[in-house]
């Protein structure tokens, strides 16, 4: 059962004590075999069992022998049938709601005393209040904001600009001090959702365990890549309670363009109306290099829309796409500008109508695609073709812009055993003819010089004890040292031999990933970092960790002690070091991306969701990405 949530308090668990015990009596009656406290934990927010808990509730996980059809044989011979699981359930329920009736008065006098605790120690603890700002990216905030409130969670806003100091921040080591503009948002944590609040928006969970069932940090507002801070201090703002989050209106600024229109990268909405205009015929070219025109500043990534190779309606559709997509287009008259390059620059490169490929089914882990395919049928209206394996081998592949490889959950070796040297070779000639292969996790895995060889990228090998750093100098040392290590990996393989089954489970337990926050520096002057800051963060659950590239772009890099919140041992941080979470490579005339960890992990890492479509929409198109240096 561990590790618990630490806002989860300790009369929850004890009323998981209680229904265990009813459950076990029923159970037991009946001669049925069952367990308890084993397998699934109650830390992570966003289960059945754990969201309920935090919420006043008393939740459990029953289950038992889901999808196994109408009979089943067991191990131990015994015949599991389709009505004996029916009646398994039912008896659990009548033991839950007999236990419920028995116990009425203190149930109810806990699910009060669950919120009336929590209000006084919102008003005592050490965090009393996170403000969230709108951001660069408002609509991203805003769709933040509207989940907490579907979660019940009370959110003011501002009336007026202020400023705080000894603020807490994700990124920042030490307080800060910052100025907030009216309309910022407030969640005060002295509300009945104090406890949910505080779980899903606390920058590093309470560890009692290294065994996670789940993922070991899940911070909100670093998943959505919204700015955030927290306060130990009451506030003396004026507020308003939030009823509704009201989305800014999209605007065409600049009247009806004769030359171009404009459309900043600064917001997911932008990938959005970018899709949009692809997949309908429109045609659009992104800006390589910054430029400024109309006294307006328009970064790298932005999107220019010529007027002369655009039908008719071009103005009308726009303000049209302003407001459905809640994004800011700009007409201008002229492709000459003030600052910066001319919108004819060869620095401006012309897109291509997305034509995209996503591998489905065995061996591709079924939650990885389903996240892509919600992400990109969903959310974004991108329209891709899905492909088992089978299909792929004998499609056509030169229609397509691009090929996205998922995780298999297995590290690369599901793929590896799935995909024939024929298969890699016709994936690699179609990237070689101008094709973009975007590989995600275990897709990148099996993509790597390791396995398929169609990237030259590395897997990092894990050193060994006493092993000489590269580059040694001296022969002699390199040879004592070289001795030294055999010597130290001879007795830690024998002590291995000897270690005892727990043991051996404990340490692999130490040396996971089992899903980290990780600080990632990214080069936003490459394509695949357009429209970001220059410090992300990924959410890594796999070992595999990758040597830099020498023949590509080391886009993402993790940071010097990369570990923002959640589990990972000292020796997997260090490895992790100055190490690549995004690659871009060359192959031919084509492209080669890596993902060193899955950016759409459960589609609620909203904040690199541009990073993928950035891969997808922008880097079929370019060439040569030195066409952003100066």
């Amino acid at each position: 059962m561990k590790p618990v949530n630490k806002n989860i308090p300790k009369s929850t668990l004890e009323w998981g004590k209680i229904y265990g015990k009813a459950n076990a009596a029923a159970f037991d009656t009946m001669g049925w075999s069952y367990y308890s406290r084993e397998s699934f934990d109650l830390f992570y927010p966003g289960y059945g069992d754990s969201w309920p808990s935090l919420n006043g509730a008393i939740g459990m996980t029953y289950e038992q022998a889901g999808g196994a059809g109408v009979r089943v044989k067991r191990t131990d011979e015994a015949i599991l049938t389709l009505k004996d699981r029916i009646d398994h359930h039912t008896t659990t329920s009548w033991a839950t709601l007999r236990a419920t009736a028995e116990n009425r008065e203190k149930r109810l006098r806990d699910f009060y005393d669950f919120f009336k605790q929590a209000i006084a120690e919102g008003k005592t603890g050490p965090i009393r209040a996170f403000i969230i700002p709108p951001g660069s990216d408002p609509n991203r905030t805003g769709k933040m904001i509207r989940l907490l409130r579907n979660q019940g969670v009370e959110i003011y806003q501002a009336e007026k600009e202020f400023s705080l100091d000894g603020l807490d921040t994700y990124f920042a080591p030490k307080k800060v001090s910052r100025h907030f503009a009216a309309g910022s948002y407030i969640l005060p944590l002295d509300q009945p959702a104090k406890r949910l609040i505080t779980a899903l928006m606390e920058q590093e969970p309470a560890l009692t365990d290294t065994f996670f069932y789940d993922i070991s940090t899940w911070t909100l507002p670093v998943a959505y890549g919204v700015e955030a801070y927290w306060t130990g201090k009451a506030l003396s703002v004026p507020l308003v309670k939030l009823d509704s989050v009201k989305e800014p209106p999209g605007l065409l600024h600049g009247g009806k363009a004769s030359y171009a229109y404009l459309l900043k990268w600064n917001s997911n909405d932008a990938a959005r109306a970018l899709a949009w205009l692809l997949q309908n015929d429109y045609k659009a070219s992104v800006a390589m290099k910054p430029f400024e025109i109309n006294r307006e500043k328009f970064g790298r990534g932005t999107i220019i829309i010529p007027v002369h190779r655009n039908k008719v309606d071009l103005h009308d559709r726009l303000q049209e796409l302003a407001g459905k997509f809640h994004v800011d287009f700009y007409g201008v008259q002229s492709g000459s500008t003030e600052a910066g390059i001319d919108l004819g620059s060869d620095r401006v490169v012309s897109l291509k109508k997305p034509r995209i490929v996503v591998l489905a089914g065995s061996p591709v882990a079924s939650a990885a695609y389903g996240a892509i395919w919600a992400l990109l049928d969903e959310q974004y209206g991108v329209e891709f073709v899905p492909m088992k394996l089978e299909q792929l081998r004998s499609a056509d592949l030169r229609e397509y812009t691009a090929i996205v490889l998922p995780d298999d959950n297995a590290e690369g070796n599901d793929f590896k055993s799935h995909i024939d040297s024929i298969l890699v070779q016709k994936i690699k000639t179609w990237v070689s003819g101008g094709g973009t292969l975007i590989a995600i996790d275990g897709g990148a895995a099996f993509a790597s010089a390791a396995m398929a060889k169609i990237a030259t990228v590395k897997i990092k090998e894990k050193k060994k004890p006493g092993e000489p750093e590269p580059g040694a100098q001296q022969k002699d040392a390199k040879q004592d040292t070289a001795a030294a290590a055999k010597k130290e990996e001879k007795v830690q393989d024998e002590l291995e031999k000897m270690m005892t089954v727990e043991q051996r489970e404990r340490k692999r337990r130490l040396e996971s990933i089992p899903g980290t926050i990780l600080r990632v520096r990214l080069d936003n002057s490459h394509p695949l970092g357009f429209g970001y800051d220059s410090l992300i963060a990924v959410l890594k659950k796999t070992k595999t960790i990758y040597e830099l590239s020498d023949n590509g772009y080391n886009v993402g890099i993790y940071t010097k002690s990369p570990r923002l919140s959640g589990y990972l041992s000292k020796e997997n941080e260090r490895r992790l070091e100055e190490t690549p979470f995004l690659v871009h490579e060359k192959l031919g005339s084509g492209n080669v991306v890596l993902f060193g960890a899955d950016p759409n992990f459960r589609l609620f890492w909203e904040g690199l969701n541009k990073l993928f479509l950035n891969a997808l929409l922008l880097t079929p198109s370019i060439r040569n990405v030195a066409l952003t240096a100066d």
